[in-house]
């Protein structure tokens, strides 16, 4: 994986995110790790909320777990009711933070490719990765829950007020999906800021971020209408909800990746630390780290 100065065109970005093998290897291992992470971290944050007084957040994560799983939404949501049933009000910190670590491995090769987009040298060691992944899983846990309650504060106020069933159930979709991009775009921000083995400015990354979040979603939605068309059931049997999911988190890996390239190139200019050399030169003989 080279450095980012070849996608300096969205035709130039699309032909490296296509013909880069490496690329290709990461995301399917980004891939992978999501979709070992999801099941779980959707279960620790359904028993979470359970356990607040209002319903509103809940509601707002199963509609979002409705809208945004690719396929089989009722066999996720009833498996995931009965998980919460049987183990949801025996979750320990020590097991929250089990799940945590698990859904960190997403970041073993997602920091890979960040410091490649950035032009930083050097990964972090295992253990180390573990632990900046095992804070980012927290941060982005508490992105998730602020946003669900946001979107569940907007929810009630609806149904609050005198607006026909469809008019109400149209709001309720429409602010979900508005406060679902904003908490997309703040979780790219903080992996675009943090992940990275260096330091990154936040306006290297800031435009990139909205714009990175922004194309999620719409390859999400495009994803969607293509999933039909797949035949997954046909091709894959029982494993065909997984394999929606894995392919989905595929497509979106390369978005993340796109956004990441992108702003690199944006960081070629300036000085990605202050104080540091451009990324790909060397100080006193010692790629720069952090």
């Amino acid at each position: 994986m080279d450095r980012p100065s070849d996608v300096s065109t969205p035709f130039a970005l699309v032909r490296r995110l296509v013909q880069d093998a490496e690329l290709h290897a990461h995301c399917g291992s980004i891939a992978f790790f999501s979709l070992l992470a999801f099941y779980p971290s959707a279960f620790l944050l359904l028993a979470l909320l359970g356990r607040l007084p209002w319903a509103a957040p809940r509601q707002a994560l199963l509609e979002a777990l409705r809208q945004y799983y690719p396929a089989g939404q009722d066999f996720l949501l009833r498996n995931l009711g009965v998980s919460v049933i049987q183990y949801g009000r025996e979750v320990e910190w020590t097991a929250a933070l089990w799940i945590l670590v698990g859904a960190a491995g997403v970041f073993i090769p997602l920091e890979t490719v960040l410091n490649r987009a950035f032009g930083f040298d050097r990964h972090r060691p295992y253990l180390h990765n573990q632990a900046v992944g095992t804070v980012l899983s927290l941060a982005t846990a508490a992105i998730a829950v602020v946003t669900l309650l946001l979107a569940g504060a907007v929810r009630g106020g609806i149904e609050a007020q005198l607006v026909p069933s469809f008019g109400r159930s149209a709001l309720q979709v429409l602010a979900l999906r508005g406060f679902a991009l904003l908490g997309t775009a703040a979780v790219v921000l903080l992996w675009f800021r943090r992940l990275p083995n260096g330091a990154v400015p936040l306006r290297v990354v800031l435009g990139p971020a909205c714009w990175t979040a922004l194309a999620l979603h719409v390859v999400h939605f495009v994803y969607g209408l293509a999933l039909p068309r797949l035949a997954l059931p046909r091709a894959h049997g029982p494993f065909y909800v997984s394999i929606g999911f894995a392919l989905l988190a595929y497509a979106l890996a390369f978005v993340l990746v796109g956004g990441a390239l992108v702003a690199g190139r944006r960081g070629l200019g300036t000085q990605l630390a202050v104080g540091d050399p451009p990324p790909g030169e060397e100080t006193d003989g010692a790629a720069r780290t952090c």
